[in-house]
Parts: structure tokens; C-alpha cells; sequence
């Protein structure tokens, strides 16, 4: 029953480059999107039903997120 708040972050790749371990100083961008409310679903079988339209819907909005 918890709201699901979509969050972009990009330029994570910056940060740690190929063949080490040490990260590096890079600007890395977050973004918060609104939140997604998500109704409180005793039923189990119901909450696996509801499961793919809420992971589109998140998945929509992180990608609009992070493509702004």
C-alpha cells in the first residue's frame, strides 16, 4: 500500500570507468517523479495480477525521467 516514487539517475557510467574499481568524481543527475499511489491488496493472487500494469507504469515514468 506504499506510493512508488519513480527516480531517474544518470551519469553513473562516469563515475566508475572500465577495468577499476575506484570511482571517480562525475556528476551524476537524480530526479524524482511523482508518486505512484498503490492500493493496499490483501489478496495475493490480485497483487500478482496488478504487478505488470504497476512495473509499465513505473518503468514509464523512470524512463521519461531520465530522457528529459
Amino acid at each position: 500500500g506504499a506510493p512508488m516514487v519513480p527516480t531517474g539517475i544518470t551519469g553513473t557510467g562516469e563515475v566508475i570507468s572500465e577495468g577499476s574499481w575506484i570511482p571517480r568524481r562525475a556528476r551524476v543527475q537524480i530526479a524524482f517523479g511523482e508518486p505512484i499511489a498503490v492500493a493496499r491488496e490483501p489478496n495475493p493472487h490480485r497483487r500478482v495480477d496488478q504487478a505488470p500494469h504497476l512495473t509499465d507504469r513505473l518503468r514509464s515514468e523512470v524512463e521519461r525521467l531520465i530522457h528529459r
